[in-house]
């Protein structure tokens, strides 16, 4: 069945500011929703097991995420096994990597993490003409400056998975050096080397005399720019002669796409584009790159543990 004929149900766990912007994403969707007795918050356990849920076909992971694993974990133990988890995936490496056998315990289910940035339509088409026309790919830079700040977060943890995700799904290759340094108005400067001599280089934080965030990627046949503050955002190349070309992509919510992808995912037991063993990636790199900023020195990526 098409999928759009179809609607699945699911629920979510986090009633707060990604559980929210989830619900209200859904609520207009006529292929997915989540009744509101599955909007469920710190008593989900007692709901879970008191209710006959044989209907929910899949639940989103929307807590903060050092409650992640705890959630994902109780899930599957008492059999829900098609779960989209929230980036980060886990607070921490350990975590993560309990959360990767488990789904290789349960090959039947779908698990998932939500890297929203590889959904956005603007990305995607960014993606397709980097494989198109821009050729090998040098550098990638990543700015996130005077973002929102969040309690209990450091710039790193809160700021550091959107890049991290677009330079590993990007780069294709295995990450061997992380870097990162505090520079000016507090933010950090983070930088990843893969082994196909990629490198990736994200600025981040939450103070700066102006709000900025981009996505510039260098290749052998010119450059490629993302602006996520404009508006309307702008995708821009520019070929090595300075002659600029503006790229047209869809506007539709890269969130909506994120659901969509959970949903098809479920309904065709495919694996998703974001998988668990990204999130984990994107763990380790983070864990890493709280070292280096420690120790101010870069670290190696395949001899930590």
């Amino acid at each position: 069945t098409n999928i759009m004929e179809k609607q699945t149900k699911l629920a979510i766990v986090g009633r707060g500011y990604w559980g929210t912007i989830y619900v209200n994403t859904i609520k207009p969707l006529s292929w997915v929703s989540i009744p509101e007795k599955y909007i469920l918050g710190r008593n989900y356990k007692e709901l879970l097991t008191q209710n006959n849920n044989k209907d929910i076909e899949g639940i989103i992971v929307a807590t903060p995420p050092e409650y992640h694993y705890e959630v994902a974990k109780y899930l599957i133990e008492i059999g829900y096994l098609n779960l989209l988890i929230e980036k980060p995936l886990t607070n921490d490496l350990k975590t993560a990597e309990l959360l990767l056998e488990m789904e290789k315990s349960n090959p039947d289910g779908i698990l998932m993490v939500g890297h929203v940035h590889l959904y956005d339509p603007a990305y995607q088409e960014m993606k397709n003409f980097i494989q198109k026309r821009l050729g090998k790919i040098i550098q990638i830079n990543y700015t996130s400056l005077k973002s929102k700040p969040v309690e209990n977060s450091t710039v790193l943890k809160h700021l550091s998975p959107h890049p991290l995700s677009i330079f590993l799904d990007l780069a294709n290759s295995n990450p061997t050096q992380v870097e990162a340094h505090k520079t000016e108005y507090d933010n950090v400067e983070l930088n990843i080397k893969f082994e196909n001599g990629i490198s990736g280089c994200t600025k981040m934080g939450t103070t700066y005399p102006e709000r900025k965030r981009e996505i510039e990627i260098l290749g052998e046949n010119g450059k490629i720019y993302l602006s996520e503050f404009l508006n309307p955002r702008e995708l821009v190349y520019t070929d090595k002669n300075g002659k600029k070309e503006n790229i047209n992509f869809p506007i539709e919510s890269p969130l909506e796409m994120q659901i969509l992808e959970f949903v098809n995912c479920i309904n065709s037991k495919r694996k998703p584009r974001t998988t668990i063993s990204q999130g984990l990636q994107v763990v380790k790199l983070i864990e890493l790159a709280l070292v280096s900023l420690d120790e101010g020195t870069s670290v190696n990526f395949a001899l930590s543990r």
